[in-house]
């Protein structure tokens, strides 16, 4: 996040300043009332090689990412793949823990403590990313570039956890809720390396081939709810299928890393079978109102290009279910879990405090709730 302070309530993040990304209004779908919450202060985590460690021992920081990160009220940190999960106080060790496993089995599908594709492991490093939690908006805040100019972290995404219940206190979060928000917000932040590694397919562009179906089924089978179809959706389509609403359309997340972003990350969610439509078992995600809500219904709804992608297992796409509550590198492996965390962290230690980004850190979007 930048400083001046954000102004509520308006939380949600962007991982890039001028390129803006959106998440879901989870919130309204998440605000029940207070004395639906079954008290539970964190989530469970069955598995796990990733520990939480005090800020200034964090192996992916580089000691000026610690003062930092400290300054800026941060106090626990878990490293996976080159990627910093960060806790305030208050925040539950567990969920970083969870978050971690989360980007793991995205990361290492096979559990062997090596990053399937190289490439991507090597951005996650390079692009210093993290995830930032704490308990209210504000405490998911960090501070803008060094007194040199240059971002000690090149993104930051705000872990949102808060959004589950009505207030600061852990033990009042609906659980499902908390794995929904750090499953959507975790997956937007690979998605910003697979873009990078992969432009053709996920770049921040029209010309992708995610945001390429994004246009296909404008105001058809996606829309998202800051933005404004020209008619009552869904329009009509023309000869080939396509949506005849041009894009990108009008509204507050109609560029590509934003309204691609979001289309993409419910799409390979129902294409991996987590939606609880498919499996009542999965935290509840939000849809669009236009999307198909199976993996089933999304199938037959999307492109065969755009199909080969989300099937692509050689780029690192999920085809079955993903979640964070185990990961566990296997026992006939030579490499450590430490291993993992650290081996694809060195560029980030050993530049984040001397080069420059050209990211900035999140800022605030809007929310449609």
């Amino acid at each position: 996040f930048r400083n001046p302070p954000l102004t509520l309530p308006r939380p949600m993040t962007r991982p890039v300043a001028s390129v803006g990304r959106r998440p879901f209004a989870l919130l309204a779908l998440l605000l029940l009332a207070g004395t639906c919450f079954v008290a539970q202060a964190q989530v469970t985590v069955k598995q796990t090689p990733f520990q939480v460690t005090p800020i200034g021992n964090a192996p992916c920081l580089s000691t000026a990412q610690r003062t930092q990160a400290a300054a800026d009220g941060f106090t626990q940190s878990v490293c996976t793949f080159g990627v910093a999960v960060l806790g305030t106080a208050g925040y539950p060790g567990t969920n970083l823990q969870w978050t971690a496993n989360f980007i793991a089995n995205i990361v290492d599908k096979n559990m062997d403590g090596v990053a399937d594709q190289p490439a991507l492991a090597d951005e996650l490093a390079r692009s210093k990313l993290a995830l930032v939690c704490g308990t209210t908006p504000e405490e998911e805040r960090m501070s803008g570039p060094n007194e040199n100019g240059n971002d000690l972290f090149g993104y930051a995404f705000s872990c949102q956890s808060w959004k589950s219940g009505t207030g600061s206190d852990p033990a009042a979060w609906d659980m499902q809720g908390v794995k929904a928000i750090l499953m959507e917000e975790a997956f937007h932040l690979v998605q910003t390396a697979w873009a990078d590694v992969y432009p053709a397919d996920f770049g921040f562009t029209w010309g992708s081939t995610v945001c390429k179906e994004t246009a296909r089924l404008q105001c058809v089978k996606w829309q998202h709810p800051e933005n404004t179809c020209p008619t009552t959706p869904p329009v009509p389509v023309d000869a080939n299928g396509a949506s005849t609403a041009a894009s990108p359309l009008p509204g507050g997340c109609n560029e590509p890393s934003c309204d691609c972003v979001e289309f993409y990350k419910q799409a390979a969610f129902l294409n991996a079978g987590m939606s609880h439509h498919d499996d009542a078992a999965n935290p509840e995600l939000w849809l669009s109102s236009l999307m198909p809500t199976t993996r089933t219904a999304l199938r037959a709804a999307v492109s065969e290009p755009f199909l080969q992608l989300l099937d692509s297992v050689s780029k690192g796409q999920i085809v079955s279910t993903v979640s964070g509550d185990s990961y566990s590198v296997s026992s006939n492996s030579s490499n450590s879990s430490n291993s993992s965390e650290s081996s694809s962290n060195s560029s980030n230690n050993s530049n984040s405090s001397e080069s420059s980004s050209n990211s900035s850190n999140n800022s605030n979007s809007s929310e449609s709730s």
